[in-house]
């Protein structure tokens, strides 16, 4: 039998965990196919890197609606160059983009992007009160960037930044743009 089935993680509460199996094992049983993936399966690193994908995208919180506006009007090097950045990431949401596909995009080069990234943080702690904070890891307290991040590292890809935004925020930015 060919394993037709893509796998993904998913943490789910322990007292669920039998009944959510159990609907899994059926609805496999159903297709014909395995009712578990292979112990290569689960090794993956695709499904690893998901699992750390997804949950980053979970786990960032939209910026309201009078921020973005704010963001999109500002005129520093800085939010400029994310304005950029976010209306590239909101044509695909969800999509990783590397540092040098994200300068490429916006016109400017690897170090002025990186500039802009290492700017952000302390722009949005003396602008933005409002919007959203990490609540843990090593940003605890610290503004939540209006696009998601990870190191290529978590990614297992070559270690720069990656960066995208939930489609949330995509259709949010969206809207602010298509208002100016």
């Amino acid at each position: 039998m060919t394993m037709g089935t893509e796998w993904v993680l998913l943490a789910v509460p322990s007292q669920d965990y039998d009944e959510l199996k159990h609907m899994v094992d059926f609805r496999q049983e159903q297709r014909g196919e395995a009712v578990a993936p292979s112990i290569e399966e689960l090794r993956s690193t695709e499904l690893v890197v998901a699992a750390v994908e997804r949950n980053a995208l979970d786990a960032h919180v939209p910026w309201p609606k009078e921020a973005l506006e704010r963001l999109a009007q500002e005129s520093t090097a800085t939010t400029e160059r994310f304005a950029k950045a976010m209306d590239h990431c909101a044509q695909h949401p969800e999509h990783w983009v590397s540092t040098e596909e994200v300068a490429d995009v916006i016109g400017v080069s690897v170090s002025e992007w990186r500039a802009a990234c290492r700017k952000l943080r302390p722009h949005l702690n003396k602008h933005y009160p409002e919007v959203p904070r990490h609540d843990s890891g090593s940003h605890a307290g610290e503004p939540e960037w209006p696009l998601v991040d990870l190191a290529g590292r978590s990614r297992r890809v070559r270690d720069q930044l990656y960066v995208t935004i939930t489609t949330e925020q995509a259709e949010r930015w969206k809207s602010v743009r298509a208002a100016q």
